[in-house]
């Protein structure tokens, strides 16, 4: 119980403190990891920013756009003297990220309890940067 009226505690700040400006209710959570950083009772938990960063991440890469990428079969296929002026893009589910938190495993462990191999706390540590890579096929 004491979980979900902290949760009420913060959903509610939020939503006094950042309104919603988009009529889509998908956009809503995109200012909670600043929000969080900010904000007294939050702040000093910086785990928790960074916790709200990586699932808006997540969000960001499964909504984007859905976009072919190069496997390495394709790669193989360039002429070698076209290399030196090839320019590549990143994936529009490619995203940098700078955690303090071993966040990944953290949000795992909480997903799925049953798959646990330690106590989260064993999870929290440091990490200097994370990509988040989700490619997604098209259905047909």
């Amino acid at each position: 119980m004491r979980t979900f009226t902290l949760f009420l505690e913060q959903s509610s700040g939020y939503l006094n403190k950042k309104p919603s400006q988009h009529f889509s209710l998908r956009y809503f959570g995109h200012q909670m990891s600043s929000f969080l950083s900010v904000t007294e009772g939050y702040k000093e938990q910086t785990i928790l920013a960074e916790m709200a960063q990586f699932e808006w991440l997540l969000r960001e890469a499964f909504d984007a756009a859905d976009k072919s990428y190069l496997n390495m079969e394709e790669l193989q296929k360039i002429a070698p003297e076209r290399w030196p002026e090839l320019k590549f893009d990143f994936h529009p589910t490619v995203n940098r990220v700078d955690l303090r938190f071993n966040i990944p495993q953290l949000w795992q462990a909480i997903d799925n309890p049953k798959k646990r191999s330690s106590p989260c706390n064993d999870i929290i540590s440091s990490t200097k940067l994370l990509i988040i890579e989700l490619f997604f096929s098209r259905l047909e």
